[in-house]
């Protein structure tokens, strides 16, 4: 089915159905069997409320009845960290099997901690990296080990943090905020470190083994609302929403070049397609939440070559 040829009126536009998303993905047997296993959810048969348990399973959502305070402190951005490298191509129901040891390898995410077991003993980053698993398990492991002995050094990061996304959001729309700190951290050029130097201990924003994927995945794990525009999501709304696609494409350039001084095709890329996504998440839906679905779904449902011609939008009034 060409997703082109149908398109809204000028008073109408498409957005995601997050119904039609929740049902697939839990309609066929042997799939919501895995989903279940990989996710540690109960099969209630009711798609949409298991689509929530999904989705809080996973972490990023910060759910509004725990009225829990999220610490601000640098534990909580090396595990953000470090759970945004072990997302970094492996399967991810894989990695949940082992979150066990792995904490506990990275001293249940205390920086200082797990800097000095690395200094006391090396084999520490083989263990992590076997803990891991995959092609780039080393990579990965040893920018953890960068992480930890920046926070070590840097007290107070997540504070820094906040003041970056508060200075860069002059001059860019509310929900662009986000993937732009996500394209900075994951390649932030010398003429905007120059105009906001990172904080004392710091040589650079750098984000040390990611790029704008897995610093948007970082920044999601610290609650930060977004789309992490990897394989799966880029896949399934340039499916689907193709105009979306071609009308984002102008602005992503433009914030690239403008604000961050980059040329960059990877982060032109993942800004268009994080801009694509926010573009038609339904009014009432998280973005995290959002992406946390079309993600699942093209994980375990809409697989790339095998993809059906199942409609995943709807047509609502614009606003």
């Amino acid at each position: 089915m060409d997703f082109s040829l149908v398109g809204p009126s000028a008073s109408q536009f498409r957005v995601l159905s997050i119904e039609r998303i929740s049902e697939s993905l839990f309609a066929e047997r042997t799939i919501r069997k895995r989903l279940c296993r990989d996710y540690g959810i109960e099969d209630i048969g009711d798609p949409v409320k298991m689509a929530d348990s999904l989705v809080r399973s996973m972490g990023q959502v910060r759910s509004c009845e725990s009225g829990t305070e999220y610490p601000q402190n640098n534990r909580t951005v090396f595990r953000a960290a470090a759970l945004a490298l072990a997302s970094n191509m492996r399967q991810w129901s894989g990695f949940l099997s082992r979150r066990s040891k792995f904490e506990s390898l990275l001293e249940q995410y205390d920086p200082i901690a797990f800097s000095r077991a690395v200094e006391v003993d090396s084999a520490r980053i083989r263990d992590v990296a076997n803990c891991l698993g995959g092609q780039t398990a080393r990579g990965d492991t040893n920018a953890m080990v960068m992480w930890a002995r920046m926070l070590a050094e840097v007290a107070d990061y997540f504070n820094a943090l906040k003041e970056l996304k508060r200075y860069m959001q002059a001059g860019v729309d509310g929900g662009e905020i986000v993937p732009i700190v996500a394209a900075l951290l994951g390649s932030p050029r010398k003429r905007l470190e120059k105009q906001r130097p990172p904080p004392s201990g710091m040589e650079s924003w750098k984000a040390p083994g990611m790029g704008i994927v897995l610093a948007s995945e970082f920044l999601r794990n610290l609650h930060w609302e977004a789309f992490k525009p990897d394989r799966h999501i880029n896949r399934l709304l340039g499916r689907w929403f193709p105009e979306v696609v071609r009308n984002k494409s102008a602005r992503a350039e433009i914030l690239a070049r403008e604000i961050l001084y980059c040329e960059s095709k990877d982060v032109i890329t993942g800004l268009k397609y994080s801009l694509v996504g926010m573009a038609v998440t339904p009014h009432d839906c998280n973005f995290t939440k959002a992406d946390n679905l079309v993600w699942a779904l093209g994980a375990y449902v809409e697989k790339k070559n095998r993809e059906s011609d199942e409609v995943y939008w709807k047509t609502v009034a614009a606003r």
